[in-house]
């Protein structure tokens, strides 16, 4: 029998432990971790270079010495990272769990109430559920209410265990006002737990349909989690069991029911899409090859009359819609990125942007396939409304913006390649280059740049509306790891342009034509600190983001205040100089509630507790800039920052 409790059990322990009850610390420390291609490690290495350049070719205060720093080898195919972060001001969720490991006082069979029950599956199909839409919803449902109608008495472990982990990701992805993370992160953990807990032995056979799709679900959990290097472990089981299965092969679906066949092949592809994901937000080469991708797409078996016909049917053209985009990334690492396996040598600027015009005109074959009623919108085009939007209304708006993020990020990692290599002129002495390959860079790769200076500048103002917004505008991001992860990234594009931008003012060795004034660089790279402040609320992760974003406003306003030569920003105060280059930008009556105390974290400001979305090296360049290291006596605060307000007619 099942037993109802409260969702607040104090005795959560951990179950299944991929990593064998190691800590994420312990777990990369002991090996080593990919990233020297697409992972944001890549890419601020070639950012801390060009500063290092800039800092021997003019008065650059950063203290610098050299390109690399304890702990990150820049110049390998892997980022091994040989010492464990500083501690952090406050327990660790791990350390938290760690506390809490009494297993004869925890029950795996218990639920919550009926009511919590049904309205975290209600929230998780009209979410989570509609953008991945592997699990039949009505079959689970009425699984669920025969369960109910028979006291619990007969139910599957690995049925109940993959109603634990919708549960666990449906609270995990829901951001409501007055709900911290930290409150939501314990409350998912124990779905999560006793999940692990009854599906353990399954999950090691993987020998059911139900065990691939808990495993699926795990995936999407474990990275919005502070375990997030978890999530590549239970992929791998995830691939392997669903390669048992036969998943991949229209063959092997071919005796079942039509229904089955289909959930059979969503499931496929939801792996597919999670591989493509972990490969770009890891670094890694994907597990599952492209040529394993053979069977038909998914279609929509049943009537579209009715709101929740209409919507399943779209939702399906949704998924269909990413499955393809995602084709096009694998593509995309594979020839831009080496497949993320560090083997390549490094190409020419006329081979890369060779490469850009076949993917380009994929993306715009992709765009144009699109049905009407999926068409990406312009980010200048959205606004903040606070009438009451119909369902099918909101979750059309919610398909076209998500797929608007993906797109216009998928964008930006294509062109990105020509930005690096600007990145890698920046700060050198013309006497060092080469002067036909910077010639080259400079004819055609202007509008590589624009692309994606551009593309991440949408993908700020969208996630800047959206978190703006209430009611039923507020889910239209999706899972805010994501946001997160393409805010961040997009930040990093403009910070990166912007050095560019000021070395060709500084030392004339850049030519970049490029019609986007710094102020509206300048704008966008604070409109990302402000979006990420109000992504989320007491997000310890989102939070450390935001503060990094507005030390590197800070950074920027110190380079163009007087070219040339820059003040000392180690002595600096950092919460001043954050607060003062975003008050430059925004309405003086709206105060900024940055300090020195909300900045700087930590002596080691990420930490590994972002898991593998943000490793420690991804911004260690940051630490060399301002010196955290001398904020040592600074305590962490944990107050909950609040609101930057945003004036749309500053500047």
């Amino acid at each position: 029998m099942v037993c109802r409790d409260t969702v607040d059990e104090p005795n959560a322990i951990p179950g299944y432990s991929p990593t064998g009850g190691q800590t994420q610390s312990a777990y990369i420390e002991g090996g080593v971790a990919p990233g020297d291609t697409l992972l944001n490690i890549a890419f601020t290495r070639h950012i801390s270079r060009a500063m290092t350049r800039a800092s021997r070719s003019s008065p650059f205060p950063f203290g610098m010495e050299s390109n690399t720093s304890p702990g990150i080898q820049f110049d390998s195919a892997f980022v091994s990272v040989s010492q464990p972060p500083s501690p952090s001001g406050r327990p660790r969720p791990s350390t938290i769990e760690a506390r809490s490991l009494d297993k004869d006082r925890i029950n795996i069979y218990a639920l919550p109430s009926e009511t919590t029950t049904r309205e975290l599956m209600v929230q998780y199909f009209g979410d989570t559920g509609l953008l991945f839409p592997y699990i039949h919803q009505q079959t689970f449902l009425e699984t669920y209410d025969e369960m109910k109608t028979n006291n619990f008495t007969k139910v599957r472990r690995t049925w109940l265990g993959l109603l634990n982990m919708i549960m666990a990701l449906a609270t995990s992805t829901t951001v409501e006002e007055g709900l911290s993370a930290e409150r939501r992160a314990k409350q998912s953990n124990v779905y999560y737990q006793r999940a692990s807990g009854l599906c353990e032995k399954q999950i090691m056979r993987g020998t059911s349909l139900e065990v691939v799709q808990h495993l699926i679900l795990a995936s999407q959990y474990l990275q919005g989690t502070q375990r997030s290097v978890e999530t590549w472990t239970i992929h791998g089981l995830t691939v392997k069991a669903a390669l048992q299965l036969g998943l991949h092969s229209a063959a092997a679906s071919s005796r079942f029911s039509l229904l089955d066949q289909e959930i059979r092949k969503r499931t496929w592809y939801a792996c597919v899409v999670l591989d493509r994901t972990l490969s770009m937000t890891f670094g890694r080469p994907a597990a599952i090859p492209d040529d394993y991708v053979r069977i038909q797409l998914p279609i929509h078996l049943g009537p579209g009359d009715g709101t929740d016909g209409v919507l399943q049917e779209v939702s399906v053209a949704f998924f269909n819609a990413t499955i393809t985009l995602y084709k096009i990334m694998w593509t995309v690492i594979d020839l831009s990125y080496g497949g993320n396996i560090g083997c390549d040598p490094p190409t020419s600027a006329f081979d890369t942007v060779s490469r850009l015009f076949g993917l380009e005109q994929q993306m715009v074959d992709w765009e144009r396939r699109l049905p009407k009623s999926l068409g990406l919108p312009e980010a200048s085009h959205l606004t903040i409304t606070s009438n009451v939007i119909d369902p099918i209304t909101s979750s059309l708006s919610r398909f076209r913006i998500i797929l608007a993020v993906r797109y216009l990020n998928l964008r930006v990692l294509l062109h990105r390649p020509i930005l690096v290599k600007f990145l890698d002129i920046t700060g050198n002495n013309a006497n060092d280059l080469d002067v036909q390959e910077v010639n080259l860079i400079q004819q055609i790769g202007s509008n590589s740049v624009l692309v994606c200076v551009e593309s991440s500048m949408k993908i700020i103002a969208i996630v800047s509306t959206i978190v703006a917004s209430r009611g039923s505008q507020r889910t239209w991001l999706g899972a805010w790891w994501f946001s997160l992860y393409y805010t961040f990234n997009a930040a990093l594009v403009i910070f990166a342009t912007l050095l560019i931008v000021e070395d060709r003012v500084i030392n004339g060795t850049v030519r970049l034509s490029l019609p986007v004034s710094e102020l509206d660089l300048k704008r966008s790279l604070a409109d990302a600190a402000l979006a990420l402040r109000r992504l989320d609320c007491e997000n310890h992760m989102v939070d450390r983001c935001a503060a990094y974003l507005e030390q590197l406003a800070g950074v920027i306003e110190a380079l163009t205040t007087i070219p040339g030569a820059a003040p000392d920003l180690s002595n600096m105060a950092y919460g001043d100089s954050a607060s003062s280059t975003l008050q430059s930008l925004y309405n003086a009556n709206s105060p900024l509630p940055l300090s020195a105390e909300s900045i700087v974290m930590n002596t080691s400001p990420l930490g590994m507790d972002f898991g593998e979305f943000m490793l420690e090296g991804d911004i260690e360049f940051l630490n060399q800039l301002v010196g955290v290291g001398s904020a040592q006596g600074i305590n962490k605060s944990n107050k909950n920052v609040g609101t930057l307000k945003e004036n749309s007619k500053a500047g």
